[in-house]
Parts: structure tokens; C-alpha cells; sequence
């Protein structure tokens, strides 16, 4: 069983039956479900807590020695995270998951938004291949941070890993691509022109050209 989103509790029931019996004692590690218990009978259980419950039922008559059953209720917890990704530049409000092979792509400067909702987490950390998200994170049901942003290759990249007591912690990323207008440098003997050269001189060019994709 799952706890819901809000954490609230979550029910089941426990039922059994017995024969030949004239008693029924009930333990369990919950200690929610104790004590005597009629020979035949349902009880539904609630609890907030994830955690692993044992429930034991040992019921014994005149004819023969004590009959045993256990059961056993998993109650999981799991840190959610979900990060997203929206462009402060476009008319959509609509986030976006992304990955490498599908980034976010965007002109410079780029104007950008990260989004992320988080469930049964105690502890979020970013972490970003720019260096520019890092650290502790809000731990709310919703939360943002923007950028802006000159071209850069091949993307940046942006992660959260969120963690809690119900289970193991769960990592989620964003890529955003940002590219920029060509530009090229053409020099002559490593300046800029006019230069001047004697005839038959010999004179090298350097082209340096920057497209960032």
C-alpha cells in the first residue's frame, strides 16, 4: 500500500477465520491490533506511518495444539520530484520536460524557468553542469527559479535529487539548449585590416569563426 500525496492515513482490512478453536489472540509490531478476538471476524487499520507491519493471529481449542498465521502490510512512502522547464520569452506558460537528446532550445539571451513539485520529501538538492543551481532546495509542493542565460554548449543541464524516509530518493533533470548568432574574425598577419604588405611578401590569414549550436 501507498500512502496519498498529502500524507494522510491510509486504511486496510484484516480478516480470518478460524476452526476447532475456542480462543483467538491477536499481536502485531503495529500494536494497533492486540488482545482477544472473536473466532471468526474483519477489522479495517489506519495508519500515516511508512513502515512495514506484522500481524499475527494465534487461536487454540481443547483437541490439539495452537494454530498460527501472519500476515504482512507494507506501507510505502516514495520521494516524488518533478522538474520542468518553461521560456520567460514565449507567450506558453506550459512547461516542458526535456532530455539530451531533446532540450529546451532557446536564442540568447535566453530568459528561462525552472519548475519543480515535490511529494514525501524531507530533502532536495540541485546541482547543475554551469554550476549556476546547486545546493538545498525547497522542499514545497511547488517551486520556481529563473536564469538568464548566454549561448552555451552543447546545453546546460540542470538536476534534482529529493529524498525522504519511505523510500529511495529519486533524481530528475532538464536540458536547455541556448544558441547564438554566427560571428567570424578575419585578420591579416594576426591584425585587423587595412595592412599593408611589399610585393611578393607573404602574408598568413586567420580565420576565427564562432557559431555556438
Amino acid at each position: 500500500l501507498e500512502l496519498p500525496d498529502d500524507l494522510s492515513s491510509v486504511s486496510y482490512t484484516l480478516s480470518w477465520q478460524s476452526w476447532n478453536s475456542d480462543l483467538c489472540t491477536a499481536t502485531s509490531d503495529a500494536a494497533d491490533w492486540s488482545g482477544n478476538k472473536p473466532l471468526t471476524g474483519a477489522e479495517t487499520l489506519a495508519t500515516s506511518t511508512a513502515n512495514t507491519y506484522k500481524y499475527t493471529l494465534t487461536c487454540s481449542g481443547p483437541d490439539g495444539p495452537a494454530a498460527t498465521d501472519s500476515v504482512y502490510v507494507k506501507i510505502k512512502s516514495e520521494p516524488q520530484v518533478d522538474l520542468k522547464v518553461r521560456d520567460l520569452n514565449s507567450e506558453s506558460i506550459d512547461y516542458f520536460d526535456t532530455s539530451a537528446s531533446n532540450p529546451l532550445l532557446l536564442e540568447e539571451p535566453a530568459d528561462y524557468e525552472l519548475s519543480w513539485r515535490v511529494q514525501r520529501s524531507s530533502q532536495c538538492v540541485a546541482a547543475s553542469n554551469a554550476g549556476d543551481w546547486i545546493g538545498p532546495q525547497a522542499t514545497s509542493s511547488f517551486a520556481t527559479t529563473t536564469f538568464s542565460k548566454p549561448a552555451y554548449s552543447p546545453y546546460y543541464q540542470y538536476e534534482i535529487t529529493c529524498s525522504g524516509p519511505g523510500g529511495p530518493p529519486m533524481t530528475d533533470q532538464v536540458f536547455v539548449k541556448v544558441f547564438g548568432d554566427p560571428d567570424v574574425k578575419l585578420k591579416v598577419n594576426g591584425q585587423d585590416g587595412p595592412v599593408t604588405v611589399a610585393k611578393n611578401e607573404i602574408y598568413i590569414l586567420i580565420a576565427n569563426i564562432v557559431f555556438i549550436l
